[in-house]
C-alpha cells in the first residue's frame, strides 16, 4: 500500500461535487444547546421520510444525557430537543454513547450506555420506559442497534476490558447477553446490520501491535449462534471504526480507516463479501487526517462518510456514493467545519442523502439532494402454497404481487434454495429432502433494473407416529378405586405429544397428561390411552385393571325355633355362615384382612334394597342370634364380609352396599345396587 501513488490531500480542499448530486443545503443547528456540549450524533430515516437523530449531551466531566430530535416531513420542521435518559450518566471515554434504528412501523430505537449499563428506549406513537439491556462488569462503551423490518432487534457495545457483547430481542423475547468476540485479545468498536437472513457485526481487534477489523455473523433466528470472528482483510496498517451494512442479497458491506502514520494520517478502506471471504481493499478517500467513517446502504447504493481534520476542529465532512457498480469520487459537504463525529443516512426512494455531525458543541444537520433515480427498481414479492409439509413437498409460487412502479416486470428468476432454479411469473417446485429453504425471487424491469425478495419454505421428514405408554396407581385395589393414570411416558420420535385422550373401559373418558378416575364397580377394565403429535399422527395403546371386590361368606343360613323359658317364650333366628375362601387371594392382593361380618335381614317379599342392618360382629365369629322375631318365616338373612379399610362386600344378586367410611352417619346407611342414584 505504501509503494501506491496517493492522492494530495490538498486536492480535499477544494469543492468536488458529484454527477447528479445537487449542492448541500444550509446546515441546522438541531441541538440548540450552548450550555452544554452536543456531541456524537447518530441518524435514521424511517419510510415516511422523517428524520429521527439522537446526540449525547455532556453536563461535565463523565456526565451527560441521551437526547433527541425529529425531522417531521410532512411539516418540515424539527422538533425541540427530547431528553431521554434523564440520568445524567449517560458518557463513555470514546463518546460513540449512542446510537439509533426505525423499523418499517415507523418505530424508532434509541440506545445509549450508563456507566456499565445498556439501555433502550422505543417510540412507538410516545416513548416507552427504559430498558436496561445489560447491566454488571466494566463500564460500557459504543453500543450501536440494527432493527428488522418487523422489529426484531440486534445490539452490539464493547466493554473497556476489550470484549464486544452482543444481545437480541426476537419475536419479542430476548436472548441473554453474549460475548462474540475473542476474550484473549483486546476489541473494540463494534458495528451491527441486520439483513434479510444474518444480522453480521464488525470490530477492530488487536493482533500484535496493530489493530485489524473483523468479521461474525449470525442467523436472524432466536439464540441463533454467532460464527468465529473471521479477519476481513488484514494488512501491516492498524484499522480503525469498522463499519458494516447489508443490501439486499445479505451481501457485507465494510469501511473502515487504515492508519499510515503516527501523524495521524489514514485512509478509508472498502469492501464487501460474505463470511466465505471478502474482496480485495479499495480505497475510496485520499490519504488524510481523517477519522470515524459512517455508512448507509439503500437498494444496493452505498453512501459513505467520515472527518477530515484533526480531532475535535475538523476541516470538514468528506463523503463518497456507491451508485450504479462505482464509487463516484469523495468530495466535500459545504458548511461543516469543526466536526469531529458525523453519521450518514438515505431516504427509501435515495432522492435525500442526510448527515448528521458535531461542531462548536453543537449538533449540525444538512442534507443532498441526490434526484430522482433515472428508473425506479422494480419490486418483488410472491405468495406460495404450501408453505410447510412433508418431502415430498409440491409448493406453488406465484409472483403475481411484485410490481415495476415506472415500468414493466420483464423477468422472473427463481432460486428455490436446494440448488434447484425456475423462471417465469407462476412456478412450482418439488423438494424431495427436508430442510429450511431460502426462496429467492429475482424480479428485472425493463430497463435491467432488479428487485428481490427471499422467503422460507419448511420441508419436513416424513412424520413418524408417536408411542403411546402409560402407568397408573395403585396397581389394583377394592371398588370404589381412585386410579391416577400418568402418560408422561409416551413419546413423539420427531416431535411432540400435544394430546392425550383417556378411555377407562367403563363408559367414563378423559384429555390430559395426568388423570384421575374413581371406578365406582369391580370387574377388568381395559383402559386405552390415545395420543396425538404436533402432526395430528395418533397411536394408541392399552392395558388392563383388575378392581377388586370382597365376597359374601358361603352357606349363609338361618333357622328359627322357638326358645321357650321358664318365664319367657319367644321366636329367635340362628344365623351361620362360613368364610369365603376367595377373601384370601382379595386380601393378599389389598393388604386389607377381613375384619368383621354384617348380618342383614329384610321381610320374605321384599327386594334387596329393603335390607337392614342389625349386627356387627368379629371376623373370627360365624354366628348371630336374632332375638324375639315374632314367628317364623318372616324374615330373610344375608351376611357381608368387611375389611379393615371400610369395604364391604356386595349382596350376591345384585346389592351393592355403601362401604362404611362413605356413609354419612350411621342412621343414614343404606344399600344401593349397581348403576343405581342415591
Amino acid at each position: 500500500m505504501a509503494a501506491k501513488k496517493r492522492r494530495s490531500g490538498a486536492l480535499l480542499l477544494s469543492l468536488v461535487f458529484l454527477w447528479g448530486v445537487k449542492l448541500a443545503e444550509a446546515a441546522t443547528n438541531i441541538s440548540s444547546s450552548p450550555q452544554w456540549v452536543s456531541s456524537s450524533p447518530r441518524i435514521a430515516v424511517d419510510t415516511k421520510g422523517n428524520i429521527h437523530v439522537t446526540w449525547l449531551e455532556i453536563y461535565a466531566a463523565d456526565q451527560g444525557d441521551a437526547f433527541y430530535a425529529r425531522y417531521d416531513a410532512a411539516s418540515q420542521n424539527w422538533s425541540s430537543p427530547t431528553k431521554l435518559s434523564s440520568s445524567g450518566r449517560v458518557y463513555c471515554d470514546s463518546l460513540y454513547a449512542v446510537a439509533i434504528a426505525t423499523d418499517a412501523a415507523n418505530r424508532v430505537y434509541v440506545v445509549w450506555v450508563e456507566d456499565n449499563q445498556v439501555k433502550l428506549r422505543i417510540f412507538d406513537g410516545s416513548w416507552g420506559s427504559t430498558f436496561t439491556v445489560a447491566s454488571g462488569g466494566n463500564d460500557c462503551d459504543g453500543p450501536r442497534v440494527a432493527v428488522t423490518a418487523d422489529g426484531n432487534i440486534y445490539l452490539v457495545w464493547w466493554s473497556l476490558d476489550g470484549v464486544i457483547w452482543s444481545r437480541a430481542r426476537v419475536g419479542g423475547n430476548w436472548e441473554g447477553a453474549r460475548v462474540i468476540s475473542d476474550t484473549g485479545r483486546r476489541c473494540k468498536f463494534p458495528d451491527i446490520a441486520v439483513g434479510n437472513n444474518i444480522a453480521v457485526a464488525t470490530w477492530v481487534e488487536k493482533s500484535g501491535e496493530l489493530y485489524q477489523a473483523s468479521f461474525s455473523q449470525r442467523a436472524r433466528s432466536f439464540n441463533a449462534n454467532w460464527s468465529g470472528a473471521t479477519r476481513i482483510s488484514s494488512s501491516g496498517y492498524s484499522q480503525q471504526h469498522a463499519v458494516v451494512e447489508l443490501d439486499p442479497q445479505d451481501r457485507s458491506h465494510i469501511i473502515w480507516t487504515s492508519v499510515l502514520s503516527d501523524s495521524g494520517v489514514r485512509v478509508v478502506h472498502y469492501t464487501s463479501g460474505t463470511i466465505n471471504g471478502f474482496a480485495a481493499a479499495t480505497e475510496i478517500s485520499s490519504a488524510q487526517v481523517l477519522h470515524y467513517p459512517s455508512l448507509a446502504e439503500m437498494g444496493g447504493n452505498l453512501y459513505a462518510c467520515w472527518q477530515v481534520g484533526a480531532y475535535g476542529s475538523g476541516l470538514g465532512v468528506f463523503y463518497n456514493l456507491f451508485q450504479g457498480g462505482k464509487w463516484s469520487g469523495e468530495a466535500y459537504l459545504p458548511d461543516s467545519s469543526g466536526v469531529t463525529f458525523v453519521d450518514v443516512a438515505v431516504n427509501q426512494e435515495e432522492s435525500g442523502v442526510y448527515f448528521v455531525w458535531d461542531a462548536g458543541g453543537e449538533i449540525y444537520f444538512a442534507s443532498l439532494g441526490a434526484g430522482p433515480s433515472p428508473n425506479k427498481p422494480p419490486i418483488a414479492n410472491f405468495t406460495y402454497s404450501p408453505s410447510k409439509g412433508e418431502a415430498p413437498l409440491k409448493v406453488n409460487f406465484d409472483a403475481s404481487l411484485s410490481y415495476d412502479p415506472d415500468g414493466q416486470i420483464v423477468r422472473y428468476d427463481w432460486d428455490f434454495g436446494d440448488g434447484s432454479f425456475g423462471t417465469g411469473k407462476i412456478v412450482s417446485h418439488t423438494y424431495t429432502k427436508d430442510g429450511l429453504f431460502s426462496v429467492r425471487l429475482t424480479v428485472t424491469d425493463d430497463k435491467g433494473k432488479i428487485g428481490l425478495i427471499i422467503k422460507t419454505v419448511e420441508v419436513l421428514k416424513p412424520n413418524q407416529p408417536p408411542v403411546a405408554a402409560f402407568n397408573f396407581s395403585p396397581a389394583t385395589g377394592i371398588f370404589p378405586l381412585e386410579v391416577t393414570f400418568d402418560g408422561g411416558s409416551s413419546y413423539d420420535p420427531d416431535g411432540e405429544v400435544v394430546r392425550y385422550d383417556w378411555d377407562f373401559g367403563d363408559g367414563a373418558l378423559a384429555s390430559g397428561r395426568v388423570v384421575r378416575h374413581t371406578f365406582s364397580s369391580w370387574g377388568v377394565f381395559t383402559v386405552r390411552l390415545t395420543v396425538y403429535d404436533d402432526r395430528n399422527a395418533s397411536a394408541s395403546t392399552t392395558r388392563p385393571l383388575e378392581v377388586l371386590r370382597l365376597f359374601q361368606p358361603i352357606n349363609i343360613r338361618w333357622e328359627t325355633h322357638l326358645d321357650e323359658g321358664l318365664f319367657l317364650t319367644r321366636y329367635v333366628t340362628d344365623v351361620r355362615w362360613e368364610p369365603n375362601p376367595k377373601n384370601n387371594e382379595v386380601v393378599a392382593k389389598s393388604s386389607w384382612p377381613i375384619i368383621a361380618y354384617r348380618v342383614y335381614r329384610k321381610k320374605t317379599g321384599e327386594d334387596d334394597r329393603s335390607y337392614q342392618r342389625l349386627a356387627e360382629v368379629k371376623a373370627d365369629t360365624f354366628f348371630y342370634r336374632d332375638a324375639n322375631v315374632g314367628g317364623p318365616n318372616i324374615y330373610v338373612y344375608t351376611v357381608t364380609a368387611c375389611d379393615n379399610a371400610g369395604h364391604e362386600s356386595p349382596i350376591e344378586g345384585g346389592t351393592l352396599l355403601l362401604p362404611s367410611f362413605l356413609e354419612k352417619s350411621s342412621s343414614q346407611r343404606q344399600m344401593v345396587r349397581p348403576g343405581q342414584k342415591r
